[in-house]
C-alpha cells in the first residue's frame, strides 16, 4: 500500500517538474518573440 503511494507521489512529482519546465520554456519564447517585434518597431506596432 506505501509502496502504491509513494509511486504516485513520485509520478506527481515528475509531472509537476515536467510542466514548470514546459512553461517555463513557452515564456522564454514568447518574451524573445516579444522582444524581436518591439525591436523592429513595424507601422502596425507603432499606430496600436
Amino acid at each position: 500500500m506505501n509502496e502504491s503511494l509513494a509511486n504516485r507521489v513520485r509520478s506527481a512529482a515528475v509531472a509537476g517538474w515536467w510542466t514548470i519546465l514546459i512553461i517555463g520554456i513557452f515564456m522564454m519564447v514568447q518574451w524573445f518573440f516579444v522582444l524581436a517585434i518591439l525591436s523592429i518597431r513595424p507601422a502596425w506596432l507603432l499606430s496600436l
